[in-house]
């Protein structure tokens, strides 16, 4: 993780689990546990805190959140301008179908 210290010396992590505070009191328990919980500092760059997320909830995330969101996350820290969200990506599997075993039990 490529965390760089922010404007008041806090880095990503900090900056982000003091935003979770301020966040969850001010969410339904569903929305908060879905799609704000679950993201994850990738780092702080130019005072952009970029997250990470879900494939599925990227797009939600930039058009019903990121306002709440950049909004809160400035109130940590002034030096943040913008914020971010990029999707997770799924884990790289091979392209190959699995061996079935033949008729004797055999791969």
């Amino acid at each position: 993780m490529n965390d760089s210290i922010a404007q008041n010396g806090l880095d990503g992590q900090a900056i982000w689990a003091q935003a979770l505070v301020i966040l969850e009191p001010k969410m339904t328990k569903g929305s908060f546990g879905k799609n704000i919980k679950p993201l994850q500092v990738v780092h702080v760059e130019k005072g952009k805190l970029v997250l990470k997320c879900a494939p599925m909830s990227l797009e939600w995330l930039e058009n019903q959140l990121k306002g709440q969101v950049l909004a809160t996350v400035r109130g940590v820290d002034e030096g943040i301008v913008d914020v971010s969200f990029v999707a997770d990506e799924p884990p790289v599997t091979s392209s190959d179908p699995p061996s079935l075993p033949n008729s004797n039990g055999v791969k």
